[in-house]
């Protein structure tokens, strides 16, 4: 005995269900682990502000908030990486999850043509049993209306299973919508992870010392932030530096940390800034404020290995926070990745 329809439709309706709700937990999770990154990316904003307010201005963050703001922007770096490695994998799981509907609904459209079609099949029987009785009237008669009484019936249900194909097409439409944008999210966010996480690197140290060769036997000090990916930038161009004769000057701060570099024990004190700068500071103050030759080809070489814009800074000799800088010595400021 074949199950009631109504029973059949109760469990196509529970199956549906809970695949659109399985569907529907995936994609909320996605959602969250979006929010993750974009979370991830305001805490690394203390960061940038402060970065760029040490890049303008003579203002320097005490020690305990210079460490706070690095937790807080390593608390976002690892959000921006759980967020984005989340919504990979909840990618994944709405993709098989549509994948899930949609199969199920092709299974129930596939079921509604074969009821359509036994339906219209029984209506043939039923006329060509009438024009094969037409003596017995009566009976003839009923036997019609039960015969357009089925066919009613299987239209109905032909409308019902074209009304719930229409329905899940119009589901699956908006789910791949939605996947659609969750892609362009996630291949943004990793774009921008790429970009921040790919350190710099120079192409061509050889062309540096090259340019920097006519110019042999000038002083210059280093700074640095205290981060590998700037300390590995720092050793390739000192490198070239040395190599092109340049005089490396050991600069003791009071009471600021120093990064060793080279093979020659030559130090950088930290400085938490970001980008490269070349820096003179200038004995006079000049009403142009150019930089000396020596380090114009300086940043024009840095320039042409792809590390631009590179930052120019004339230091006038009133500015007693550097007052360590000697007098026409080129500074080398090796920031962070901006």
């Amino acid at each position: 005995m074949a199950p009631p329809p109504e029973l059949i439709r109760a469990l196509d309706d529970e199956v549906r269900g809970s695949l659109q709700s399985l569907h529907d937990s995936y994609f909320h999770q996605l959602v969250v682990y979006g929010i993750l990154v974009a979370v991830g990316i305001v805490f690394e904003l203390p960061e940038i502000i402060k970065d760029m307010r040490e890049a303008f201005t003579n203002w320097r963050p005490v020690k305990s908030l210079e460490q706070i703001i690095a937790v807080v922007g390593l608390l976002g770096w690892l959000m921006v990486a759980g967020g984005v490695a989340g919504e990979t994998i909840c990618e994944a799981l709405v993709f098989n999850a549509d994948t899930l509907i949609q199969t199920f609904d092709s299974g129930l459209l596939t079921d509604a043509q074969k009821q359509t079609a036994f339906a219209l099949d029984d209506a043939e029987s039923a006329k060509a049993l009438a024009n094969g009785y037409q003596a017995q009237i009566a009976d003839d008669d009923a036997r019609v209306r039960v015969a357009e009484a089925q066919v009613a019936t299987a239209m109905a249900r032909s409308d019902e299973a074209v009304a719930q194909v229409r329905t899940a097409d119009a589901r699956i439409a908006e789910a791949q919508t939605d996947a659609a944008e969750a892609n362009r999210g996630t291949a943004e966010a990793r774009l921008e992870l790429a970009r921040l996480t790919t350190p710099r690197t120079v192409r061509n140290p050889g062309n540096i010392t090259d340019a920097l060769l006519p110019f042999a036997g000038t002083d210059f000090i280093t700074e640095v932030n205290p981060v590998p990916e700037a300390i590995g930038l720092l050793e390739s161009i000192g490198g070239a530096l040395i190599n092109a004769h340049w005089n490396p000057l050991k600069i003791d701060r009071f009471g600021v940390p120093a990064i060793s570099w080279g093979t020659t024990g030559t130090t950088a004190p930290v400085w938490y800034r970001q980008g490269l700068t070349v820096a003179v500071r200038l004995p006079t103050i000049a009403v142009s404020q150019n930089l000396p030759a020596e380090a114009i080809a300086l940043a024009n070489a840095l320039e042409s290995q792809g590390l631009g814009p590179i930052g120019r800074e004339a230091i006038p000799p009133g500015n007693a926070d550097l007052a360590y800088i000697p007098y026409g010595a080129v500074v080398l400021i090796v920031g962070s990745k901006p």
